[in-house]
This record gives structure tokens, sequence and C-alpha cells, in this order.
């Protein structure tokens, strides 16, 4: 892993996503010194590939969707159980609904699930490029993963568990993982949504998948694991770190900085 740039920006970090067009969307709240008050305001960064602003914003950026998933030149969301396709100025061109079948199959299957007001509750998407399709996982609990073709249709539907602050990646052989933060456990799906290996997280986090193996994000670092789980290398020193991975490369922010200023870093895998 190569330290590729870093851009100096300030504050706490509030978002950190990909536009459609695969800039990285940095906002943070700042503390102004005024002489007189000092005062809290919110700005967005927009930074190129290369590291350069491309424009600065007041207010946080984000989108009650989510971030959505960029499959060029469109991003891909899921709102209210539709999928919806975007284009690079931000119009919806497609919003197909997302058919419940599968997941009414799956209350049935587990008759519990009935307990919840919402289900599938919001779901965020990945894309798996071995398939081509997206990746579907639920947030909040329940752990709910789906396979979805391109036009919303669901290939597949399956209950993790009863978990809490999920994520999903694919890992390039039409497999996935899923990892639940407040459970601290990781799940191997197969190409058909089943479980076939669990293993128990060290400690709270999150994942991202890229070709050789997974990054864990835990409260003061980076670590990069093989496919099996194993620590190959760390990062640390970090404060709440958050990051994307778009086309090899991964983008690095200290969530909530108070040694250093909030900074962004890319990194080459």
């Amino acid at each position: 892993m190569t330290l590729v740039w870093e851009v100096a920006l300030g504050g706490s970090l509030e978002e950190l996503f990909l536009d459609e067009q695969g800039r990285v969307i940095v906002s943070a709240s700042l503390v102004l010194i005024d002489p007189v008050e000092p005062r809290v305001t919110d700005r967005t960064w927009v930074i190129g590939p290369d590291g350069a602003i491309v424009k600065t914003l007041d207010g946080i950026a984000n989108d009650p969707r989510g971030p959505g998933v960029v499959i060029e030149p469109w991003r891909y969301l899921v709102h209210e159980l539709h999928l919806e396709r975007v284009d690079a100025d931000g119009q919806v061109v497609m919003r197909t609904p997302i058919d419940r079948a599968p997941f009414d199959a799956l209350v049935r299957e587990h008759p519990e699930l009935t307990a919840w007001p919402q289900f599938p509750p919001k779901l965020c998407l990945t894309h798996d490029v071995a398939t081509g399709r997206l990746l579907a996982t639920a947030i909040g609990p329940p752990g709910v993963v789906a396979a979805l073709e391109l036009d919303g249709t669901v290939v597949w539907a399956t209950l993790v568990g009863d978990l809490c602050c999920n994520t999903s990646v694919p890992l390039g052989d039409g497999t996935a993982l899923h990892a639940s933060s407040c459970s601290r456990r990781l799940s191997w799906l197969d190409r058909d949504g089943r479980v076939f290996r669990t293993r128990a997280l060290p400690e709270h986090g999150t994942v991202l998948a890229t070709s050789d193996g997974i990054i864990f994000a835990t409260r003061d670092a980076l670590r990069g694991l093989d496919p099996d789980g194993e620590t190959r290398w760390v990062i640390d020193g970090l404060e709440d770190p958050r990051a994307v991975l778009h086309g090899g490369r991964l983008y690095v922010a200290n969530g909530k900085p108070r040694r250093a200023k909030l900074a962004l870093r890319a990194y080459e895998l």
C-alpha cells in the first residue's frame, strides 16, 4: 500500500462518500475562531482523484437515500424499496420497485421478523463486479443481505442474523463477506447467499473489500486482512477513521481528530 497524496482539511468529519463522477465528498463541522464569539459552521469539500479540491461548499452534503454505489456513468441507490439510477447531474433516470416476495419469504421462514416495524430496513449497496450484481445490505437490525440485478430483480435474500451496524462486501469470486460491528462477527456468504463460515472480530469495526483481501476499520486504525481474516498490515494512529474504495484506491479520513487536523489521504492498493 502506497500513500499517493494527502489533503489537509479541518474540523470533525460528518460525511465521506463518492459522487456520481467518482470524486470524494468530505463534509465536516468546523469551529471558527471569531474575535467576538466562536461559532460552529459546516463545510463540504469536493476532491478529485488527483487530490485537488474542486470546490468548497457551505453545509453538510448528504443524501437521505444514502450514498449509493457508483457504476460509471451512473449511481445506484435504494430508496423506499425502489432501485434508482441517477445520472451525473443527480437526476433520477430509472426508478423500479424491488420485489418484496423474497423478503416476505424470509418473514414466513423466520416469524420473529414480524416484530420489526420496518422490514426490510434501509438497504445500502455495493457492486459485485464478478457477478455484475448489486449487494444490498440492511445497516440496522436485522442483518439482511440481498443480491439484485441492475434492473432491480432480487436474485436471493438471506437473513444473516439479529445483527446491527452491518456492512457487506463482495470478495471478487461471487462470494461476499458480511460484518456486524455491534455483534463483532464476520460471516462469509456463498454465491447463493448461504452462510458457510463465521469468525469473531477482535473489536468493533467496519469492512471494505479489495481484490486481495479485506480492510477492517476500528476506532484507531485500519487493518489489512487476508481473505481468511488474518492481519497483513496496519495503519495506526488514526481516530475513528472512515474509508471509501474506488478504482483500486483507498481514501481515508480521520473521523473526529483530536491530535491533528482532519485530512483526507489516498492510498494505492
